[in-house]
């Protein structure tokens, strides 16, 4: 989604990430104090990671499956952001206010977050997960296949009444039962009636999809789930779409080998319940320190913001320190009224004497040379 507007912002505005990237979920620091990451650091990172899985794995497993074992293993200790929206207004990043990400889960207990995806890729986990996939494509018993298939979308099975009120419904039906993958909408909407469009999956599952220039919208948000041939999706959306409105499914068909990993990790606690919702119980960033293992645990989000280092700035009328707002503060159990934290100086350590820096030599006089 990186490339697209932000959910429920209008087609001006770019996506939260469009060019701030990773700031959002795993800031890192840079050696001049600056965040580097980006989609344009991202990318190229993303892309050696499954170079170098595909050359492991490929020959026995597909890019939509070698992808799934991504997905259903990324980490989910990231950070969000209070106000996503100014990480692209070049503010220094420990001015940002944090708290740890929180994340639904979908029809399959796949982790959605409309900023961080499904988390951050831990390779690790995700090589040890691909070596257990392999054993379970080629299991006899497997004989799942890829589906891929373009519905359309159709006429609305419900419209606003003459005052307004109510919203277009549209209902795809599955054509054949399958576990979902990367689903593609194309939702064209008429000129000046562009509006946030929801999607709702058979399990109950709902989500916004961000808003496109190119009306297409491609996500893993409703992966992996599921599917009865009959059951129906629903999209739904304030303003009307247009005739050419369709979406691509994409899957997995029979005994297939993604939703067999997915069963085994729902059991060993790797992927949580479905239609939850969870957040990381670690925070390890450049904003936060890095706290023992559980140490987050029912931590509140005030609670965490006030352990973030201090960014000082000094006035320069008063020439007073200052920590920018919500920094260097904290509640006590009791709700009474914050307490500043005043940076610490150190005032009995002793001075070094100072001696004057000695004056410069003359300058030496230059005799021309022959040419």
């Amino acid at each position: 989604h990186s490339r697209h507007p932000a959910v429920g912002a209008g087609l001006h505005r770019p996506g939260q990430y469009s060019t701030a990237g990773a700031d959002v979920c795993a800031p890192l620091p840079y050696y001049l104090s600056d965040q580097q990451e980006g989609t344009s650091f991202s990318t190229p990172l993303m892309t050696a990671l499954y170079r170098q899985m595909s050359e492991w794995y490929g020959h026995r497993l597909t890019t939509e499956e070698i992808m799934a074992a991504a997905l259903m293993t990324a980490n989910r200790n990231v950070l969000d952001y209070d106000d996503p929206l100014v990480v692209g207004q070049s503010m220094f990043p420990a001015q940002y206010r944090a708290h740890m990400a929180v994340f639904n889960t979908n029809g399959a207990g796949l982790p959605h977050h409309h900023r961080c995806g499904a988390g951050v890729v831990d390779i690790e986990r995700w090589n040890e997960t691909l070596q257990r996939m392999v054993e379970l494509k080629m299991a006899p018993a497997t004989n799942g296949a890829e589906f891929v298939r373009t519905v359309a979308v159709g006429q609305p099975v419900q419209t606003p009444d003459e005052e307004g009120n109510g919203q277009f419904v549209y209902r795809v039906t599955v054509p054949e039962a399958m576990t979902t993958g990367k689903l593609t909408f194309l939702l064209p909407q008429y000129q000046g009636e562009h509006t946030d469009i929801s999607v709702r999956m058979p399990s109950g599952f709902t989500s916004v999809l961000p808003r496109s220039f190119t009306d297409a919208i491609s996500t893993h948000a409703f992966a992996y789930e599921d599917l009865a041939a009959g059951s129906v999706i629903e999209i739904i959306s304030d303003k009307a779409l247009g005739p050419t409105a369709d979406m691509t499914l994409r899957g997995f068909t029979g005994n297939n080998a993604v939703a067999q990993l997915r069963n085994e990790l729902r059991a060993n606690g790797t992927l949580p319940a479905p239609l939850t919702t969870l957040g990381g119980q670690e925070a390890s960033s450049a904003l936060l320190p890095t706290p023992p293992a559980g140490a987050n645990d029912n931590v509140s989000i005030d609670e965490m913001k006030a352990n973030q280092p201090l960014s000082l700035t000094v006035d320069p009328e008063t020439g007073e320190v200052q920590a920018p707002e919500g920094q260097g503060e904290s509640n006590d159990a009791e709700g009474n009224e914050a307490i500043p934290v005043d940076p610490v100086v150190e005032e009995d350590a002793p001075v070094a004497p100072t001696t004057p820096a000695p004056s410069a030599p003359p300058p030496v006089p230059r005799t021309p040379g022959p040419f």
